[in-house]
């Protein structure tokens, strides 16, 4: 017998309007945010359901409240550790790795 199966996880990557991100063309950008976590879902993916992400909360603990940001990048991965934590758990775990790269210029305050 065959069973095959899929999980209803999804990372939502929302901003709470903290920090400002200007759209364009810009030079002069010397700083780079970077940050990387994990959320783990459980029972198929079925729980949490989702979760979210909130960007500028987790840019704001490396210093980018007072940065212009002026790119941003949005990564979600499942590793081999993931389907193997999946596999050996029958589904009942699965940890999900995300990250976010922003780049920036830091402001003086």
């Amino acid at each position: 017998m065959l069973v095959i199966s899929t999980s209803c996880s999804s990372l939502h990557f929302k901003s709470n309007g903290l920090i400002i991100v200007e759209i364009g063309h810009h030079e002069n950008i010397d700083t780079l945010f970077e940050v990387s976590g994990q959320r783990d879902f459980y029972l198929w993916g079925l729980y949490p359901a989702n979760y979210d992400i909130l960007i500028d909360e987790e840019l704001a603990h490396l210093g980018a409240a007072h940065a212009s940001i002026l790119k941003v990048g949005l990564d979600d991965k499942k590793y081999w550790t993931s389907m193997l934590y999946q596999i050996i758990t029958f589904g009942m775990y699965q940890p999900v790795y995300y990250s976010i790269i922003a780049k920036g210029k830091k402001t003086h305050e």
